[in-house]
């Protein structure tokens, strides 16, 4: 789940804890365009709608004001790193070094099974075949070489422990 499916109500109790601030700024920043719903003791705020509202504020975009200080520097790399460790729970995010050694791994599969293609096509071509049969009859063995990585690595997929 992403935070902001997780967050679709936030009091204003909610939004002082999220961004370690007063109830005084989060007023202030309702004067600034902080996006709210409601009237009085019933309002809400939207997390879809605070975080985008609140990252231009501190980029300095649509009227914001301007770089960020430390407190809001921090504030910001906490937030991105909770959103991004939710979404690398949720499965949405990969670390890029597994992704790395996949891709790696792929591609030496790859070259291993490429460089044998032609020991694996001859045996296929015989005398007498016509270009279009030697031609089908490589294919063939492609079609082959590219299935069979296919499969491994959707084996490896499933079970990434397993390499």
């Amino acid at each position: 789940m992403i935070i902001k499916e997780a967050l679709p109500k936030l009091k204003q109790a909610d939004l002082c804890a999220l961004f370690n601030v007063s109830d005084r700024t989060i007023m202030r920043w309702c004067d600034e365009g902080l996006p709210r719903h409601g009237e009085g003791r019933g309002h809400h705020y939207v997390w879809a709608e605070v975080l985008p509202w609140w990252l231009e504020r501190v980029s300095g975009s649509k009227g914001g004001n301007g770089p960020l200080n430390d407190k809001e520097r921090k504030l910001k790399a906490e937030a991105d790193l909770a959103e991004m460790e939710a979404a690398k729970e949720a499965g949405q995010l990969l670390d890029a070094q597994e992704v790395q050694q996949a891709w790696g791994g792929f591609l030496s599969r790859l070259k291993v099974n490429l460089d044998g293609l032609p020991d694996r096509a001859a045996p296929l071509i015989e005398d007498g075949m016509n270009l279009a049969e030697k031609v089908a009859a490589i294919r063939r063995e492609l079609n082959s070489v590219r299935r069979d990585l296919v499969a491994e690595t959707e084996r490896t997929a499933q079970h990434p422990e397993a390499v």
